[in-house]
């Protein structure tokens, strides 16, 4: 689930590497070093970043679709009033644009 955790696991079993794959969309940070409680505010920086890496590597490489991303949505809005009906919202956009423009618009609920 974390980067501890595979790193306990690999001392334990000699073993060459780990994989974390769920353990990334419960926390968003789960290859820190040292794990910290993060913000909502750290959430949303970190939301920006992945859209930010979409919309460049969208364009970069061979399209890609949308909807996708749309799965990411949960790890960055949650554990807060409200969280579910924004990212109800987040489901029916069709761009990062419309993502931002949602984020935006409720940062008072968010941050």
């Amino acid at each position: 689930t974390n980067r501890q955790q595979g790193e306990e696991l690999a001392k334990k079993y000699g073993i060459d590497g780990i994989m974390i794959g769920r353990g990334v969309f419960q926390n968003p940070f789960a290859f820190e070093q040292i794990p910290t409680n993060h913000t909502r505010q750290e959430l949303i920086q970190m939301m920006n970043i992945h859209l930010d890496l979409y919309d460049k590597y969208a364009t970069d490489l061979t399209p890609r679709k949308f909807d996708p991303l749309k799965h990411f949505f949960k790890i960055y809005i949650r554990d807060f009033e409200g969280a579910s009906e924004i990212r109800e919202k987040l489901m029916h956009t069709k761009n990062t644009t419309e993502v931002r423009n949602i984020i935006n618009n409720n940062s008072d609920s968010i941050i």
